[in-house]
């Protein structure tokens, strides 16, 4: 049970999945939802740094008028119809994983809890289907925690 007291002293964010895991290992598919039965609900820790993960990859580069490097090239990559096979979605995610760690780390202050602050970004799996890709990315934090996210997409391959 989170309490007011797990919040003194932290920055929160209003948390955008409903089911982000909170164990190692859970592999449940990600469902957007801003509030559960109508109510605000806000996150910290390692569910926060997953979802700000997730909105940077789903950012695409140069299209925030105001911060024009903020996000990659993964989305406009699937928009573009790249995703043809398991290696381009590959490929596509590693030149993403390079500009979001670079983010993250421009971004850190000495402050931010371990657990917020991100120190790698894989890709497990990806899976294609005629219908759309998912895929399973795992970040790690300063904390040593581990996080699996499945991240469906609904693109047409």
């Amino acid at each position: 049970m989170t309490t007011v007291a797990d919040f003194v002293g932290r920055r929160i964010d209003l948390s955008l999945f409903s089911n982000v895991p909170t164990v190692e290992n859970d592999n449940r598919l990600l469902v957007h939802a801003m509030s559960v039965n109508g109510v605000a609900t806000v996150c910290t820790g390692v569910q926060k740094l997953a979802q700000r993960v997730l909105m940077r990859l789903f950012t695409v580069k140069g299209s925030r008028r105001y911060q024009p490097d903020e996000g990659c090239l993964f989305m406009a990559d699937a928009a573009k119809g790249v995703f043809r096979s398991t290696a381009n979605v590959v490929a596509s995610f590693a030149a993403a994983r390079t500009d979001i760690l670079i983010q993250f780390a421009a971004e850190r202050y000495d402050t931010d809890p371990l657990d917020e602050v991100l120190v790698d970004l894989r890709l497990d799996n990806v899976l294609l289907a005629l219908d759309g890709v998912a895929i399973t990315v795992r970040i790690t934090t300063a904390a040593g925690s581990t996080r699996k996210l499945i991240a469906p997409l609904p693109i047409v391959i």
